[in-house]
């Protein structure tokens, strides 16, 4: 993730750190840190509440977690294919609709470009929505 937190910086956007209570930001111009005292699974509950669109680029049991918390809470969700992490699994397993509740979408796609563009589509969508 610093990765895109870096791009986005250098492109002059302000990038918002939703912390655990063992990790630290970079203290830089554009990097918001908010140190929320929580362990990470907590913690994945105020990224999963505060997003629009939830954009997974690769990940284990925690960002699977927020996959499907994101995906229970009715918003949308973009995931990269091809990471080589566990995530990788969630189109075959799954895909479109995690459930038969069908509360929201899951899109996969192949490269970071086309997760940030279907990321903006679902999140004008979504945006303002439940």
């Amino acid at each position: 993730m610093s990765n895109v937190a870096e791009a986005a910086v250098e492109r002059g956007l302000e990038v918002v750190f939703i912390l655990p209570y063992f990790e630290d930001a970079p203290r830089r111009r554009g990097f918001i840190p908010v140190r929320t005292g929580m362990e990470p699974r907590a913690r994945s509950v105020l990224i999963c509440a505060s997003a629009d669109v939830l954009v997974s680029l690769g990940g284990e049991a925690g960002t699977i977690t927020e996959v499907f918390m994101a995906y229970g809470m009715g918003k949308p969700v973009v995931v990269l294919k091809g990471t080589g992490m566990s995530t990788d699994r969630l189109a075959e397993a799954f895909g479109e609709r995690l459930d038969s509740r069908r509360s929201a979408v899951v899109k996969y796609v192949d490269t970071p470009e086309e997760a940030g563009l279907e990321a903006i589509r679902l999140g004008l969508t979504y945006r303002g929505g439940r």
